[in-house]
């Protein structure tokens, strides 16, 4: 069941309370899917910044924008490449997200662009809209949950989680190589997890979709993987006794060679598989 926020914002029917979201989180470790565990977890570190931006739009924030009299944006976070705004229709409509590229930085917007063109997966953020030319910026779907980072520093994810976490990354990585993509900044910041506990990667804004040649290319891919295994790797560190620990890191440890084991995301997951339980399907339909 979904409503409407007060900040115009398409939300799942929230839970009363906190005590009633560490119930439902209580139950479902024991009887639900890894993904429902997650929805409630990242719903949990929602409520809060979901308050804040309300309180943000109805302040009187000097910081806010007008973007081409269609949105009010108030910024969410400012980086060395980007600004980050969260903006409302001045009309009907839902909470989007805009970004803009910073004085020099404005062609990896273009970048951005033509990268999420090509990209039609549930696993990737969509974009909604762009202006190109002078004073370009983006359009972008904003997604209710929390970032990976945030679930990382919770320290009790489960094995369960863990595996449905590491196989959603590794699959999301192969569709973008086998777009002809690498993101060239896998973080635990890059991974959103939504309210219905979905994966979806962000920030698109220093990715390669040219290449010199194949090696090149695959040169890239071993970059990201270097990224992925570095995320796994913290995210095993919570569980001592899971068996493809000693496998991450031993890639991890192997990073001075700018290399890895494996030619593909898969075959990182198929290693990975081999050492543990068949994972679920992270991409569900």
């Amino acid at each position: 069941m979904f409503m409407v926020s007060k900040i115009g914002l398409p939300t799942k029917l929230y839970r009363a309370t906190k005590s009633a979201l560490v119930l439902s989180l209580a139950h479902l470790r024991s009887s639900g899917k890894p993904w429902e565990t997650l929805a409630i977890r990242a719903e949990k570190v929602f409520i809060p910044l979901r308050d804040e931006l309300a309180r943000k739009f109805s302040a009187n924030n000097s910081e806010s924008r007008i973007f081409d009299n269609k949105y009010f944006a108030v910024p969410i976070y400012e980086g060395t490449l980007s600004t980050v705004f969260a903006a409302k229709p001045l009309k009907e409509g839902y909470l989007v997200i805009i970004k803009t590229g910073n004085e020099l930085f404005e062609h990896l917007i273009e970048l951005e662009t033509e990268a999420l063109k090509k990209l039609a997966s549930p696993n990737t953020v969509k974009l909604l809209g762009a202006r190109e030319g002078e004073n370009p910026y983006i359009v972008l779907e904003f997604i209710p949950g929390c970032t990976l980072s945030d679930l990382i520093k919770t320290k009790d994810l489960t094995r369960a989680e863990a595996n449905y976490l590491i196989d959603a990354m590794l699959r999301i990585a192969h569709n973008l190589h086998a777009a002809g993509i690498t993101h060239n900044d896998f973080n635990p910041n890059n991974f959103m997890i939504d309210l219905n506990g979905d994966v979806k990667v962000v920030d698109f804004g220093i990715c390669s979709i040219k290449f010199e040649s194949e090696d090149k290319r695959n040169q890239k891919i071993q970059v990201d993987l270097l990224m992925l295994a570095g995320i796994i790797n913290k995210i095993l560190e919570q569980l001592p006794s899971h068996p493809a620990k000693a496998l991450v890191r031993e890639v991890v440890n192997g990073a001075i060679t700018a290399r890895t084991p494996f030619a593909s995301a898969l075959d990182f997951l198929t290693a990975i598989n081999r050492m543990s339980s068949i994972f679920p399907p992270a991409i569900r339909g």
